[in-house]
């Protein structure tokens, strides 16, 4: 790797228009016909469903034959560089003294995730339940392989880490996985299922995040700097082009600052302000100005061909007293 030619492509973005963006896709398809029930005391039943087939990113399937009784399922998803999430749930409620009960599924989905060019991702599934009444939990398989083997037979009780919240009847719980994706769909199953035949109420949804699994890493280098609160300084990986993205944000009131990349560490003590003295601690490769009521967004990429190498980000801004303060700084490291 040459340091010449990164720092010229981090200081000139112009020069990286020849690299091919990342795209990721993702997608859901229902493997049977998503079918909610509901029967009212009273005998009077409302359903409702939607054909198997591919789904759009977003929808829902309800039943209602009165306020008492509710079943309805929802999915959705948003697709963008630094993550994929999908997002499906089940609310199903019994109305205290109804006879009545309430059903939703079994659904069964197959989520597809692909790349434009080959990539690695981490996938993530959170759990999270809300129960009351005598409503029991709601059944969550996942088959990792789409091979109609479901691995976990319940993600809420078999996938160990499962831990309780703060909020009275809810729990949670997870599972993560790593995958490459390519133009060959990598594709799983979810298996959902909820029922209700007592008073009571069951929230569940499962989360699934799709990001990139790309060799990067960050270490903090340095903390608790104790920044104006009201400037932002964040990174996070990205998909395109394997990079890395550095964004600062500084509010209408607040003063100027600067983004301060470097590809070594070039440590100096600024004058200490408060109780804490703080180090800029990035070599001044890249320095892009922030002015208020500004979003900066600086993309790195970090195709194999710059690997390793090690980025040093900071933002430096202007106290209101005139003199310089820093945010927390931290070591992006491509493997």
């Amino acid at each position: 790797m040459n340091p010449n030619c990164l720092s010229l492509a981090l200081s000139f973005p112009l020069l990286l228009t020849g690299l091919a963006a990342q795209t990721v896709q993702a997608s859901l398809e229902a493997l049977q016909p998503l079918v909610a029930k509901a029967t009212s005391g009273a005998g009077q039943t409302s359903q409702s469903s939607v054909p198997a087939g591919p789904l759009g990113p977003s929808g829902s399937v309800g039943a209602s034959p009165s306020t008492e009784i509710i079943a309805v399922g929802a999915w959705n998803s948003t697709v963008g560089d630094s993550a994929v999430i999908l997002n499906l749930s089940q609310v199903i409620f019994v109305s205290a003294g109804s006879t009545g009960s309430a059903s939703v599924g079994p659904f069964e989905f197959r989520v597809s995730l692909g790349a434009s060019s080959p990539t690695n991702a981490r996938i993530e599934l959170s759990r999270v339940d809300f129960l009351t009444g005598g409503v029991g939990a709601t059944t969550m398989s996942v088959d990792l392989n789409d091979d109609g083997q479901y691995e976990i037979a319940n993600l809420a009780t078999s996938i160990p880490g499962s831990s309780g919240s703060s909020f009275p009847g809810s729990s949670s719980s997870s599972f993560a996985f790593s995958r490459p994706l390519g133009a060959a769909p990598h594709q799983f199953r979810v298996r959902i299922s909820s029922q209700a035949a007592a008073p009571g109420a069951s929230n569940c949804s499962l989360r699934i995040r799709v990001l990139p699994d790309t060799g990067i890493t960050t270490t903090p280098t340095a903390v608790d700097c104790s920044p104006n609160a009201d400037v932002q300084f964040t990174g996070f990986p990205v998909f395109s082009n394997s990079g890395y993205v550095l964004r600062a944000i500084v509010p209408y009131f607040s003063r100027p600052a600067v983004m301060v990349v470097g590809l070594a560490q070039q440590p100096i003590l600024l004058p200490q302000i408060g109780p804490v003295p703080c180090l800029l601690v990035p070599r001044p490769d890249v320095l892009l100005p922030v002015l208020p009521s500004q979003v900066v967004t600086l993309n790195i990429p970090l195709p194999p061909s710059v690997r390793p190498v090690t980025l040093q980000g900071q933002l430096v801004y202007l106290e209101a007293q005139g003199q310089l303060s820093v945010s927390d700084a931290w070591a992006v490291s491509a493997q």
